[in-house]
């Protein structure tokens, strides 16, 4: 009974010491680092509820989010002071080259006016009343602010659209550093320390939004109208921020926090409270990397340091290849030696048999031997009987002897082969005939030929052979071929330009959310009707329209609520419309109408009618019905005033009236 006791007590001891040496990873709180390109607060304030969907999907650990700048993330990644991290896409492959970093466990999709997306882009901005500056070129030699050399959306992007251009930074401007967040870039450029400035996509939008901005006191330059993305952007899109653990993160924890965000799009109240859409499989960084690469910046500034070895993995095959080749080109060579020595002893042969004819042949070569054109004689099965020294250069054969008595069929490229034996038969019953074909040369020389063929005949008349006169025509070829191509290039660059100038037309005169005309169209055509108007003498009414209470819809419905309501409106104006009426999206929730040919009390009764049917059917959005009303304001020609400006600010005061009054209801202008 001794022996089992004391085998208890000693599993029992390693039991214990076991216990006190194995880490108590439970403990300890998964730390989350997020890049502020935001202020600290505000980029706490969003990525905080992400801590806690996690801590709802992973009840085990406690996780902690960390608004970092670029130094601070650096230095917690060396430091190994964090677990996972979010960053833009240029940051993550630093450090991940740096050794810090997994592979992407996710990547971030963003909700942009009410859609989702994974990408963004960068934008180029200057005030809107820098009159120096409308275009890419005339930043050259500016004073540029960018939040940091090192940030993706901030610079990097810009900075690869500038040297397409020519412009190469920081020699062609001078920079100004403002740190994060991209807000300090918006406020150096307005303030007036810097001429224009560098953010990535949706922080102009966002400070908008957040009322630190009025969007008006700023031009964005080379603006891209993509209809895939809705906020403005200078540059072309690349994949949003990738979120990747240490290289010393505990695996299960990383594959946990990875099928959470995959399933943090479900809880519909966290991803809102973070402004986000959720989580993506991981997108593909290359352009990224690529874009490092072409800029050189780190980590790839370095020259890479190249091994014979790192040569030999790189290019094994053509060396390989280059050797093979060299022993291919010695077999044959020793191959055309011996088919050279056949050929010579064959000649010798066919000159002991029939030296007359050797000197029929020598006689014909003295004449012909001295014309510039290719002059050559084939028997009836192709095999060559005589060549002159300028058909012998067009095969790139060195001697007569090289190729008599050999047939010429293997020369010609396939696709004319049978065309040229056709040729050779229709000359052996004795017709001639013309050829264009192509040929290879016994040396690889690609070359077009174009013969004229005819019998040769004995002195009884007999069909002895072929003879054919034959001219190099590669280059007339080569520049028929060359025509054909720029003709078709052209022809394809003419009709994409057409396509994208309408898609561009259309594009600048539409709002694309309702579909409606917007207001450069309105600017456009609103002059030309009240000038029909005065020239015809017939009446003009002019309506602005407002929604009620429109703000109060977004933020209580969400912005798709607010987009549904404001499709909405936009069929109850458009149901009966004339051909002539002008309906518009004047801007946010304002629309504006132009009604040729119509009286103020008949535009009064059709915005009534407009207004009575807008009221009583609430707006359907999901499971929602959305009680709206609107308010309007009228003017009219010749009532009101014969120019635009008049008409809308009357229209516009009309409206403000008919908000003082309670809403939902409508004003004509006072004359004046």
């Amino acid at each position: 009974m001794i022996a089992p006791i004391r085998i208890i007590l000693l599993l029992a001891c390693i039991n214990s010491l076991i216990v006190s040496v194995t880490p108590a990873y439970s403990n300890e709180p998964v730390r989350i680092g997020v890049l502020a390109f935001r202020p600290k607060p505000q980029t706490l304030e969003q990525w905080q509820p992400l801590a806690t969907a996690l801590k709802r999907s992973i009840p085990e650990h406690e996780f902690v989010v960390q608004a970092l700048t670029y130094p601070e993330m650096n230095k917690a990644v060396t430091d190994r002071q964090l677990d996972f991290v979010l960053t833009n896409p240029a940051h993550f492959i630093l450090l991940k080259m740096n050794g810090g970093l997994s592979a992407p466990l996710a990547t971030l999709a963003v909700t942009v006016n009410g859609q989702r997306s994974s990408s963004f882009g960068g934008v180029i901005f200057c005030r809107a009343a820098q009159a120096d500056i409308t275009t890419l070129k005339d930043i050259k030699g500016k004073t540029i602010a960018v939040p940091d050399t090192e940030s993706l959306g901030g610079y990097l992007m810009q900075l690869y659209e500038l040297n397409r251009l020519g412009i190469h930074l920081p020699d062609d401007a001078r920079l100004v550093i403002t740190g994060m967040p991209h807000d300090n870039v918006l406020k150096a450029v307005l303030d007036g320390r810097a001429d224009a400035g560098f953010v990535r996509s949706g922080v102009i939008e966002a400070a908008a939004h957040e009322g630190k901005l009025d969007i008006k006191l700023l031009k964005i330059l080379n603006l891209q109208n993509l209809p895939t993305f809705p906020q403005q952007i200078s540059t072309r899109l690349y994949p949003e921020w990738p979120l990747a653990s240490l290289s010393n993160t505990d695996e299960k924890i990383a594959r946990h926090v990875a099928a959470a965000l995959f399933r943090l799009e479900e809880n519909t109240s966290i991803v809102r409270l973070m402004q986000i859409h959720g989580f993506s499989v991981p997108a593909d960084y290359t352009p990224v990397e690529e874009l490092l690469r072409e800029l050189r910046f780190p980590p790839f500034d370095a020259a890479p340091h190249i091994t014979s070895d790192d040569i030999w993995k790189q290019y094994r095959w053509r060396i390989v290849g280059t050797f093979l080749a060299l022993a291919l080109i010695t077999i044959l060579g020793l191959r055309l030696l011996f088919t050279k020595r056949k050929l010579e002893a064959e000649k010798l042969l066919v000159q002991q048999q029939s030296l007359k004819l050797q000197e029929s042949e020598a006689h014909l070569r003295a004449i012909i031997e001295t014309e510039p054109e290719c002059v050559k004689q084939l028997a009836a099965d192709g095999s060559l009987l005589n060549m002159n020294r300028a058909g012998l250069n067009m095969i790139e054969a060195d001697s007569l002897e090289q190729v008599v008595n050999e047939k010429m069929y293997p020369l010609i490229l396939s696709e004319h082969r049978d065309a040229f034996i056709a040729l050779t038969n229709k000359v052996f019953t004795g017709e001639s005939g013309n050829l264009e074909f192509e040929v290879q040369g016994l040396k690889g020389r690609h070359c077009w030929l174009e013969t004229h063929a005819v019998p040769l005949r004995n002195s009884l008349g007999q069909i002895t052979s072929l003879l054919a006169i034959t001219r190099d025509i590669t280059e007339r070829k080569q520049h028929q071929k060359l025509q054909e191509e720029i003709k078709q290039k052209l022809e394809t660059q003419l009709a994409e330009i057409t396509e994208l100038q309408l898609l561009l037309q259309e594009q600048t005169v539409r709002d694309p959310l309702t579909g409606l005309n917007n207001r450069r169209y309105l600017d456009e055509t609103l002059p030309r009707e009240l000038s029909r108007a005065k020239r015809e003498g017939h009446p003009l009414a002019l309506i602005m329209i407002d929604l009620d209470h429109f703000k109060k819809i977004n933020d209580i419905y969400g912005h798709m609520a607010g987009d549904a309501v404001l499709e909405y409106m936009s069929s109850i104006l458009t149901t009966n419309a004339r051909e002539s009426d002008i309906i518009c999206r004047y801007g946010g929730e304002e629309f504006l109408i132009v009604l040729p040919r119509m009286s103020l009390d008949n535009a009064f009764q059709r915005v009534e009618a407009w207004r009575l049917m807008f009221s009583t059917n609430p707006v359907k959005y999901g499971d929602l019905l959305i009680d709206v009303t609107f308010s309007a304001g009228i003017s009219g020609f010749p009532e009101h005033g014969a120019d635009p400006d008049t008409l809308i600010a009357l229209a516009d005061e009309a409206l403000y009236i008919s908000k003082n009054n309670g809403r939902n209801c409508i004003t004509c202008a006072s004359k004046r």
